[in-house]
């Protein structure tokens, strides 16, 4: 991201945080399923991409980028109990 703030939360489980342009952050032992949001702080489109990551099984790892395609906005991430992921 270049510059722009993420607010996130993990419905039910965490509070509304807020993520700066350049952060990371790790969210752990997470019930599913359960749905994250993502908001772009300046009311832009955001992309939510998975990365390859060395981290254990059951580790989801996603990068998140601005877009100017609509098609391309996604601000939920939702996890179900068998492990499928859905990007909308």
């Amino acid at each position: 991201m270049n510059g722009y703030g993420i607010s996130y939360q993990a419905i039910g489980q965490t509070q509304p945080r807020y993520l700066a342009g350049g952060q990371e952050f790790v969210l752990r032992d997470l019930p599913t399923p359960i749905s994250i949001t993502l908001v772009r702080q300046d009311g832009g489109l955001l992309k939510v991409m998975p990365m390859s990551t060395s981290e254990s099984e059951g580790t989801l790892a996603v990068s998140l980028d601005e877009t100017t395609n609509f098609d391309d906005n996604q601000g939920v991430l939702r996890i179900q109990k068998d492990g499928q992921v859905f990007l909308n």
